[in-house]
């Protein structure tokens, strides 16, 4: 009899084909063997791949998405500056990507010259102001575009008009500012149809922008063309139409001659100084200014006093006087007091130098201006203490002291000070040689005593014979302790010419 055979199990794949008809979830044990761990499979019955609601759903969400094209595509995969030299070349504008793409490249270069530590890098690199460089592509399409047309000053406006920008962008874009300022005086100059009105302009700009920069010789250089271009034009006005431009260029090279100047008088050359102040009055009276002609005369007439021509000097400050009276310019006046007074010493006019320095007290204190009143009254006592008028200066000494210590100004209270304690022993130098060439005992009693309380006794008269106590060391009598005292008594001699004490009658 045939052997009964076990029955035959179903394999896996029977099972898990078997269970997708069914809508109920099934568990399978898995039999790989029988004493492995048995795994139980959930199986869910499978959606259709097409459902019809879901490819509705699919192609509604679909039409939402707009299509894009290859531009709009680019701007969310390449950067700005990708985009932004990619559109230039695209509309054929050659020179203007070579500009921004060399801009861009010098701020890096720079950056990398100068090292993480330089405050270079706290400010924002070109790449990451897409505004600027928005600003920069437009005016610089079109200043290219007016030069393909030969229309060179309307390509000259688009670089000033960019130049302004930077200007009042901040500091940090000085530099981008000081490029297109340059570029305007390369294509101001070409220009020469206008007889050269543009490229004075554009030389007033460049001196600006050197002043600016500090760079006075060459900015004066700038302007000296520019004087040049405008010196026979006397219908070329300024843009807000104040000035012709020739006054405006005159204006500028005296101050630039003035800043000059005082550099040489810091550097010790005195006669240099001196002829930039000559040329920068000159052009002063030139330009028209009357401001600036009075201010450049008292430079002059300084100069003149320091060079040791006071004469010379007080045409020049008398001038600067009237000047300020004129316009009534109360500091102006006391400024001008006070030069006048110091020339006025060197030519030998004490009494002209007081009145004037008491014409420059009363201007401060009508003004109340405490640092030029305190400077008047210090001017004054010196004056004074030359003359030996001692008393006097010390009142204004000691009034000099008292405002600038209310000021809280310590040199000026320092030297007050100094001066206030000299014009003081000054005063009472006359009677404290006299006690000193006197031999007598009461002279010397007063000098002790003057050492110890400094109370000025001296221009008192002198008892002849009198005894005299002095302190020598006093305190505070709520401590107990008294003043110790010394008596001097007077000596007498004697018929037989001996010398005894005086009798006190104790």
């Amino acid at each position: 009899m045939a052997a009964i055979l076990p029955a035959i199990q179903p394999s896996n794949s029977q099972i898990l084909a078997s269970t997708l008809d069914s809508s109920e979830p099934k568990v399978v044990s898995s039999l790989t063997s029988k004493n492995a761990p048995v795994r139980e499979i959930v199986l869910r019955k499978r959606l259709p791949r097409y459902d019809q609601r879901f490819r509705e759903k699919q192609q509604q969400l679909r039409s939402l998405v707009p299509r894009l094209t290859v531009r709009q595509t680019a701007e969310f995969r390449n950067t700005y500056k990708h985009r932004l030299c990619s559109e230039v070349l695209e509309g054929g504008y050659h020179r203007t990507f070579a500009e921004l793409f060399g801009l861009i490249r010098t701020q890096m270069e720079n950056r990398m010259q100068v090292g993480p530590e330089s405050s270079l890098w706290l400010q924002k690199v070109l790449t990451d102001e897409p505004e600027k460089l928005e600003m920069m592509k437009k005016y610089l399409i079109e200043a290219e575009i007016a030069t393909l047309k030969k229309q060179f000053v309307r390509a000259y406006e688009c670089h000033r008009v960019l130049a302004q920008y930077f200007q009042s962008s901040g500091a940090e874009y000085k530099w981008l500012a000081d490029h297109f300022i340059h570029n305007c005086l390369v294509r101001g100059s070409a220009i020469t149809e206008d007889g050269g009105k543009v490229s004075a302009d554009a030389h007033c700009n460049m001196g600006l922008s050197l002043e600016e920069s500090g760079k006075y010789a060459v900015a004066r250089i700038s302007f000296q063309g520019f004087y040049q271009l405008t010196k026979d034009k006397p219908d070329w006005m300024t843009a807000d139409g104040s000035m012709t431009m020739h006054s405006q260029a005159c204006i500028h090279l005296a101050r630039m001659f003035m800043i000059i100047a005082e550099q040489k008088y810091a550097e010790g050359d005195s006669d240099a100084s001196l002829s930039c102040l000559k040329q920068a009055h000159e052009m002063a009276c030139e330009g028209g200014d009357g401001k600036q002609i009075a201010e450049t005369g008292y430079c002059l007439g300084v100069a003149h006093e320091r060079n040791g021509d006071p004469e010379t000097a007080l045409v020049f400050l008398q001038s600067y006087l009237e000047s300020c009276r004129a316009i009534r310019d109360s500091r102006g006046i006391g400024k001008a007091c006070d030069a006048i007074a110091r020339s006025c010493d060197s030519c030998g006019r004490p009494d002209e130098s007081i009145r004037h320095l008491q014409m420059f007290i009363k201007i401060s204190e009508d003004i109340k201006d405490d640092e030029a009143l305190s400077q008047a009254c210090r001017s004054l006592g010196i004056r004074y203490n030359a003359l030996g008028r001692y008393d006097q200066a010390a009142s204004y000494f000691e009034k000099s002291y008292n405002i600038s210590r209310a000021g809280s100004e310590t040199d000026s209270v320092s030297e007050a000070r100094a001066l206030l304690g000299i014009a003081k022993s000054h005063s009472m130098l006359k009677d404290y040689v006299r006690h000193v060439e006197d031999s007598g005992w009461p002279s010397v009693t007063r000098m002790i005593s003057w050492k110890d309380s400094r109370a000025n006794h001296f221009d008192k008269p002198l008892e002849a014979g009198s005894a005299k106590t002095v302190p020598v060391n006093s305190s505070n009598e709520e401590s107990g302790n008294t003043k110790q005292e010394i008596r001097i008594i007077p000596e007498s001699k004697t018929h037989d010419g001996s010398k005894t004490e005086a009798n006190n009658g104790e």
